[in-house]
C-alpha cells in the first residue's frame, strides 16, 4: 500500500523525479492515522480491497455492499484498536467469564474466550453504520467505515456476549440460545445513532430477540450441561413497545 509516485518530470534533458521510497505497508485502522486519514490517496494491491484510489457515495450493486462489508469485517477484527478493545473488556469490565459455563477456567489460555457480536453481528453492525453514511451522502471508504466501527465499540454500542470458543460454535450452530438480558453493550444507543441504516428486516429480526425467555434459554443450555446462564445486572433492555416505535420511524424514512 503506497502513495502513488508523482507524474512531473524535472526540467529539459533531466530525468523525471524517482517516486518516493514506498512505506511501510501498515493494516488496519493503523494505516488511516499514518496516511492522516487521506485514505483516497492510498493505493492497495490486488490482496486487498482497492487497486487504485477509491472513494464512493453509493454502490452500485449488492455485491458491491457485500464486498465492502466483509473488507470492513477483516480490517476491524485485525487492527490494533480491536485487540487492545478486546483486552479492556476482559481486563478492566470484567467480561472474563464465559457467559455459559461460568466455572470454565479461561486464565490459563487453555480454553479461549472470545467475543460474539449480538444481536448484530459484526457484519450488520458494519452494514447499519455504511448505509447511514451513503444516506446522508457521505463518500465512504472501508477504512473510514472501519474505523467509525471502532469508534462505536469504543463508546459502548455495541452488543457483546463473552463465550468459550466452543459455546460460540454453539451459538452459531443454534444450539444454544441467548437472551437480550446476557448482552453488554447498549446496542439500541446504536440504532438511534444511525436510524438511516436500519431498516424493517434488521428490527424485526431484534424484535424476535428480546421476546426471548429466561427459561428457552435456560432449557437449551441443560441440554448441554451447562450452568445456568449468566444474566448481566444493569443492562437495559428495550421493550417491545420501543422497538415497534423505531420500526415505525425507520418505516417513515
Amino acid at each position: 500500500m503506497a502513495r502513488r509516485p508523482s507524474p512531473s518530470a524535472g526540467a529539459q534533458g533531466t530525468p523525471p523525479d524517482a517516486p518516493s521510497p514506498t512505506p511501510e505497508i501498515l493494516t488496519g485502522l493503523e494505516a488511516i492515522r499514518a496516511h492522516g486519514g487521506r485514505d483516497e490517496e492510498l493505493r492497495i494491491d490486488a490482496g486487498g480491497f482497492f487497486e487504485e484510489a477509491f472513494m464512493t457515495e453509493r454502490l452500485v450493486t449488492a455485491e458491491d455492499g457485500v464486498r465492502l462489508i466483509k473488507k470492513v469485517e477483516q480490517l476491524v477484527r485485525s487492527s490494533l484498536e480491536y485487540k487492545t478493545y478486546i483486552g479492556h473488556l476482559r481486563q478492566d469490565v470484567g467480561l472474563n467469564r464465559c457467559s455459559f459455563f461460568p466455572n470454565v477456567n479461561v486464565a490459563t489460555g487453555e480454553v479461549g474466550l472470545e467475543m460474539h457480536h449480538a444481536p448484530l453481528t459484526l457484519y450488520q453492525l458494519v452494514e447499519v453504520i455504511l448505509n447511514h453514511r451513503l444516506a446522508q451522502g457521505h463518500a465512504v471508504t472501508s477504512l473510514t467505515i472501519a474505523d467509525e466501527v471502532m469508534q462505536a465499540h469504543y463508546a459502548g454500542l455495541v452488543g457483546l456476549v463473552p463465550l468459550t470458543e466452543t459455546a460460540h460454535e454453539l451459538v452459531h450452530a443454534g444450539a444454544l440460545t441467548l437472551s437480550a438480558h446476557m448482552v453488554h453493550g447498549d446496542w439500541v444507543g446504536l440504532l438511534r445513532a444511525y436510524p438511516l441504516g436500519v431498516d424493517q428486516a434488521l428490527l424485526e429480526q431484534l424484535q424476535a430477540f428480546v421476546e426471548v425467555t429466561e427459561e428457552r434459554v435456560i432449557q437449551a443450555a441443560a441440554k448441554l450441561d451447562s450452568s445456568q446462564p449468566r444474566l448481566r445486572e444493569g443492562m437495559r433492555v428495550p421493550g417491545s413497545d420501543e422497538l415497534r416505535l423505531l420500526m415505525m420511524q425507520a418505516g417513515g424514512m
